[in-house]
């Protein structure tokens, strides 16, 4: 995988590095890093424009809306391993040199959503407007707030039918 360095910082490439490592060892299956000779997790290109990292393969694909096993078992398995992975991120620590975890009112769709509804969509407005009221006035504990992907979307994993298993990778919402 290359990722743009004027995308992401070498220690967000990291600190999603070890996030991978800790769901590992919290028997969550994930996209495993292959590390380098040095033991590196990510290297930078001679031109040092991007950070260059190894993925085990996952075997499986990639579901899309409406395709075959786009059913009932796929959904339960999709939030069976969301709260999986929530349950695992909770004893996750970031490790010192790890940029600060955001919030998710951070992000840029939050950010931007005044100007992605159209002008004219009130009820569309109202109950975005409902919805962030309600979850900004939550009370946050640690078990009800911390880590999450914030793109646990089909292209952002790999499922296989046959086994049941699906495979996450791409962490770089969390």
């Amino acid at each position: 995988r290359l990722i743009f360095s004027e995308f992401r910082t070498f220690d967000q490439v990291r600190a999603e590095l070890d996030f991978l490592k800790h769901l590992e060892r919290e028997g969550l299956k994930v996209a495993s890093n292959i590390l380098t000779t040095n033991g590196r997790g990510a290297i930078p290109t001679p031109d040092q424009k991007y950070w260059c990292s190894v993925f085990e393969y996952i075997d499986g694909f990639e579901m899309k809306p409406g395709g075959d096993h786009w059913d009932e078992d796929f959904f339960k398995n999709w939030g069976a391993h969301i709260a999986k992975l929530h349950v695992a991120s909770k004893s996750f620590q970031l490790a010192p040199f790890a940029p600060e975890a955001c919030n998710w009112y951070e992000d840029l769709l939050f950010k931007i959503a005044d100007q992605l509804l159209a002008p004219d969509d009130e009820v569309g407005r109202l109950a975005y407007n409902q919805v962030l009221r309600e979850c900004t006035t939550l009370k946050r504990t640690p078990e009800n707030y911390g880590l999450i992907h914030g793109e646990f979307i089909p292209h952002n994993f790999r499922y296989n039918p046959m086994s049941g298993e699906l495979i996450p990778f791409g962490f770089r919402n969390t």
